[in-house]
């Protein structure tokens, strides 16, 4: 059966901070769409908490001046231990303003473009 989902899934790996109460974490993402991200952490997440992300939003490693990075609430929907001890998380965004709309949809077109051509935006 295939997988239909309502925003397509981007291959991209970004610096992300989570946050919940007193817990502080850095994670990896794998991919990113409009809806949600997955993640890699070495934080053990629980399925169903609702955690505060950053998403440091970048090309090739180099963060842009002029972009904050995004931050919204999202909930951790499913999770999956890694034999190397991570955790590999997938978390739907909760809701995001036009602006953060707007802001990741520019990245996500930017990624996507770069990832086709091989060229620098």
């Amino acid at each position: 059966m295939r997988e239909q989902r309502r925003h397509p899934r981007v291959p991209v790996q970004v610096t992300t901070e989570l946050s919940a109460g007193d817990v502080f974490a850095i994670a990896e993402t794998k991919d990113l769409s409009l809806g949600g991200v997955s993640i890699l952490t070495d934080e053990n997440l629980v399925k169903g908490r609702t955690v505060f992300v950053t998403l440091i939003l970048t090309q090739d490693g180099i963060e842009d001046p002029d972009e904050e990075p995004l931050e919204s609430s999202a909930t951790v929907r499913w999770t999956q231990d890694r034999p190397d001890g991570r955790c590999l998380a997938g978390m739907q965004f909760g809701p995001l303003t036009a602006a953060q709309k707007a802001q990741l949809d520019r990245f996500l077109a930017a990624t996507s473009q770069h990832a086709k051509t091989g060229t620098e935006r």
